[in-house]
């Protein structure tokens, strides 16, 4: 135990010893003659000490009983310096939901793996699929590019449905002779969800192959970004079983117009129309543009990629947000938008 009136030399880390209420910093510290303290010397102190100095209390990050983490969080490494510091090596986690990720038309091929018939063009969909979905935590099973043919699609689904918990297929979702995945998931399972009220996106399915949930992706490599972000990523988020809330979202100030005969104004709601399987084509979509930000003094503005076209990747790659326009509304440069950044949207 310290005796009153005397002090002791301790590390930074160290524990405190018993009865002392306080550390000085050694710097701060004197001997009696100004000179460097030696053992047994009388010290010159401040008179400004308060108890509890330079020390960290016992509980002071963490109390017994106290819930450190949520089930269904996404661990970030703080968390796991959390769990370290707590004396916890080990923690229980759901297994990475395997997807099995395929590519359908007879027109693609692979960047970097074989050459480019004339009227092909390379798979731009796998790539950047294959790393939404890593850096969601997925494991990817890449079951590669499978041609427009109902025998073969309906043999892939199949292979699909065997290795995977869930199967994202881009393409062949449409209503075109040569989209075979629509008739082929009806033939195997059944298609719950087709098509919804958004631009670029709008022949986004959702259904089952034998007892493995299917969603299906447009072809189109913007639409099939679109639909990923708003919708496919909340699902797998889900089936991972993380509990998150809405994706993080902005005001901005819209630097473009938009007019349309007879339409409402442009008030902001953040419903999501969906049509379902069987139902009538929705009138009116919901657009997201792919927009760029700015700040100007207080206010955030939203300027739009030139090319809003759903095969126009590089408006994705040029874009810092997606601008959400209310389905069947005009917008007036000015008016406030909602804007969704890309990079809360991917993880």
């Amino acid at each position: 135990v310290l005796p009153e009136g005397c002090v002791a030399r301790i590390f930074t880390g160290a524990p405190i010893p018993a009865g002392a209420d306080a550390v000085l910093a050694q710097e701060a510290v004197q001997g009696a003659t100004g000179q460097p303290v030696a053992a047994g010397e009388w010290l010159q102190i401040p008179h400004d000490i308060e108890v509890g100095q330079h020390i960290r209390p016992r509980g002071q990050d963490c109390r017994r009983g106290e819930l450190l983490l949520e089930n269904g969080r996404r661990l970030r490494p703080q968390d796991l310096g959390l769990m370290a510091g707590q004396g916890i090596g080990r923690l229980p986690v759901f297994h990475r939901l395997r997807v099995a990720l395929l590519s359908t038309g007879s027109e693609l091929f692979e960047a970097g793996r074989e050459p480019l018939p004339a009227g092909a063009i390379y798979n731009s969909n796998r790539p950047m699929l294959a790393a939404l979905l890593e850096m969601l935590g997925c494991e990817v099973i890449d079951l590669g590019i499978v041609r427009d043919q109902r025998e073969a699609t309906c043999a892939r689904l199949e292979q699909a449905a065997g290795a995977a918990d869930v199967i994202l297929c881009s393409g062949g979702v449409s209503v075109g002779e040569a989209d075979c995945v629509r008739a082929a998931v009806d033939r195997l399972g059944a298609l719950t969800l087709w098509r919804v009220a958004i631009k670029p996106g709008k022949p986004f399915a959702f259904g089952r192959v034998r007892e493995t949930p299917f969603i299906g992706l447009p072809g189109n490599p913007t639409s099939a970004f679109v639909t990923f972000v708003l919708l496919a990523r909340p699902w797998i988020a889900a089936a991972q079983g993380r509990r998150e809330g809405a994706s993080p979202a902005y005001l901005a100030r819209a630097d473009f117009e938009i007019r349309r005969a007879g339409a409402r104004g442009s008030a902001e709601t953040s419903a999501l129309p969906l049509a379902k399987h069987g139902s009538a084509e929705p009138a009116e979509r919901a657009e997201y543009l792919r927009v760029r930000l700015r700040s100007e003094g207080e206010a955030l503005w939203a300027t739009p990629y030139a090319n809003q076209s759903s095969g126009v990747l590089r408006s994705l790659s040029s874009s810092d947000a997606l601008a959400r326009v209310t389905a069947g509304s005009s917008v007036a440069k000015g008016d406030v938008v909602r804007v969704y950044p890309l990079d809360g949207l991917l993880y």
